[in-house]
């Protein structure tokens, strides 16, 4: 489950899916996580939660038929097919991560605190898996290696092993602080934090990569992050506190 969502997730960006739509796709974790929570846990929620997970909701078809119009609008119906297969494996993805994050939940509650040791497993056990991607990973490794070089220390280094280092250093320790919170946190507040994160890297794709993100666009972003704001109660509404069966 490890491997499949976390390629799905980095698939879907060779299926014309552009980054700001992933993101907002990826931020209604809020809503498969409630969806699970409430199939294994048998979990109830207030209204104004229900009515968040309505709004992230809305907020995620909103954005993401905005971007199935644009590429209706620019391109042919193979490439739109391409598009909706993107789509399709960030849904598994979606829920799959819903699942993963429950199932560690139980596992925290069942034999202790030890975040350290399930971040280890979890990406231990999952690395024989790539075996199959032998071929891509291949390409990959020679596509880095004739990268531009960037010299660090006097030191020439090709530019794109630069920035996977760099990457593989913030996953670390983000990853980490991820895992940490899953022990003494539900996965539903994890999920929080989370799509707020998304929010930050949201902002950071548009005005970095120069995206396109129309009025369509902001009206779904807000959809989405209004109703985690409410969902979390940092907006109140009808009040409620959330209850477990």
């Amino acid at each position: 489950l490890f491997y499949t969502t976390n390629l799905s997730n980095n698939m879907a960006l060779s299926y014309a899916v552009d980054m700001p739509t992933l993101l907002i796709f990826r931020s209604g974790s809020l809503l498969a996580n409630m969806v699970v929570s409430i199939i294994a846990f048998r979990r109830s929620y207030s209204l104004s939660k229900y009515i968040s997970v309505v709004m992230v909701t809305a907020g995620i078809i909103v954005a993401t038929l905005a971007s199935a119009d644009l590429k209706k609008n620019s391109a042919d119906d193979a490439t739109f097919s391409v598009w909706m297969t993107g789509i399709t494996m960030l849904t598994y993805a979606l829920f799959g991560s819903a699942v993963m994050g429950v199932f560690q939940e139980k596992l925290f509650a069942k034999f202790g605190k030890k975040s350290d040791e399930v971040l280890f497993f979890s990406h231990l056990l999952g690395l024989p898996a790539f075996i199959f991607n032998y071929s891509d990973l291949a390409q990959t490794i020679v596509d880095f290696n004739n990268s531009v070089p960037v010299s660090i220390l006097g030191v020439s280094f090709p530019f794109l092993w630069c920035c996977i280092a760099v990457n593989v250093v913030l996953q670390s320790v983000g990853i980490k602080g991820i895992f940490y919170l899953l022990s003494e946190w539900s996965s539903l507040s994890v999920t929080m934090v989370t799509t707020l994160r998304k929010f930050i890297s949201l902002l950071l794709s548009i005005f970095l990569f120069q995206n396109p993100f129309t009025l369509v666009h902001w009206i779904g972003t807000t959809l989405v992050f209004s109703g985690s704001a409410l969902f979390s109660g940092i907006i109140p509404l009808l009040g409620g506190k959330e209850k477990k069966q």
